[in-house]
């Protein structure tokens, strides 16, 4: 309760009050109602008794608030009541806030005047989630990855006690050489802190965006709790990759055209779909049969084979043939990819080098046989 006391023992003696004001503490944005009862408990009455409130910001009065009050004469042990219904700024400040309330009697043109303090306190804490960070931006199962959340206190009030937890139940996500908890004692008005979360991507994990709740519980210098709950969604990529080798091939340097079978294997961490392989022609051979083909889907650690008659232009020792890849991952990224593969002509066909080697034998066995010959006859 505030107490004013205008004027000495002998003349009028005005005592101001404040009795309430609604509601209490006062809340930045809304209206305040404030009452203040004014004593003469003087010997003598007052008279044509001007009463004026003067707001100081963070209070202020509506247009169609008069701020004067008038009474013609305040008898001696006599009380008047003063209501004024007063705006309170939305970015008003919380703590201790004084208006002033003034008087002057009669021909009097000095003021008397006096401080009244009013006490704000904002609606809620605001604790902001000012920044989400994660590195890498979109991990691979097996990945390592630090989760930063960086937290700010944009309120008027300090923070007192947050507990900040991070959720990771149920997903492909789990805490790795850390808890999931955070605690921190006191966040000033305007301060920021950033919390890091060391997390593992399961290596079981597939293509998909991880939905972690993440919870802030804190406290007010009253010791009121407060609750406040996020979702942090996190994106985990499994890429394909798709690599080539030759399987098998029919050319030989007399044939000089033959059967290429190609092998196309994913292995990456991740399924490809829509799998396109074109192959071109260059300076050293030319293709007999179709050049595009259609894989479709192609599971990770699988593999498709292809094959293609190709003919060779000019003899070659090597002939080096050119791939076109197209795929789509699980969350349609187009990928392409442009390989070669190399393929070995050799300089006679197997089926001669396996009869020279049959002649060869028959030729160191033919001196055996022929001494066999000569003892028998």
């Amino acid at each position: 309760m505030t107490t004013l006391v205008f004027g000495q023992m002998l003349l009028p003696n005005l005592v101001a009050s404040t009795l309430k004001y609604e509601p209490y503490p006062a809340e930045p944005g809304k209206y305040l109602k404030l009452w203040i009862s004014v004593e003469n408990q003087g010997l003598k009455p007052a008279e044509r008794v001007e009463f004026q409130l003067v707001p100081i910001y963070p209070f202020y009065l509506d247009e169609g608030e008069n701020a004067t009050r008038y009474f013609p004469v305040i008898n001696a042990k006599e009380s008047v009541l003063l209501e004024y219904k007063v705006r309170v700024a939305s970015d008003a400040v919380e703590g201790w806030n004084e208006l002033k309330l003034r008087y002057r009697l009669g021909d009097y043109l000095a003021w008397i005047e006096m401080p009244i303090s009013v006490y704000v306190r904002t609606r809620k804490l605001i604790l902001e989630v000012e920044n989400i960070e994660f590195f890498p931006f979109m991990p691979q199962p097996g990945d390592q990855l630090n989760l930063s959340i960086k937290l700010r206190n944009a309120g008027d009030s300090d923070i007192h006690h947050v507990v900040a937890t991070l959720i990771t139940k149920d997903s492909p996500l789990v805490p790795w050489r850390s808890a999931s908890e955070r605690e921190i004692s006191l966040l000033r008005k305007n301060e920021s802190i950033t919390l890091t979360f060391p997390l593992l991507v399961l290596p079981s994990a597939r293509t998909t965006v991880a939905k972690l709740p993440f919870t802030l519980t804190y406290q007010d210098s009253s010791g009121n709790t407060y609750t406040k709950s996020e979702t942090i969604a996190v994106k985990i990529v499994a890429r394909p990759e798709i690599e080539v080798y030759l399987l098998e091939s029919s050319l030989t340097s007399t044939t000089r055209s033959g059967r290429v079978s190609i092998d196309l294997c994913n292995s990456g961490l991740g399924d490809a779909q829509f799998l396109r392989v074109t192959v071109l022609e260059n300076e050293d051979f030319s293709i007999t049969s179709s050049n595009k083909f259609y894989i479709g889907g192609l599971s990770s650690d699988d593999c498709e084979a292809v094959e293609l008659e190709i003919s060779l232009k000019r003899p070659t020792k090597i002939v080096t043939i050119p791939l076109e890849l197209e795929y789509y991952d699980e969350d349609n990224i187009r990928y392409t990819k442009s390989m070669a593969i190399d393929v070995k002509i050799p300089e006679r066909p197997v089926e001669w080098k396996i009869e020279w080697i049959l002649l060869l034998i028959l030729l160191l066995l033919l001196p055996f046989f022929l001494k066999f010959r000569r003892r028998k006859s």
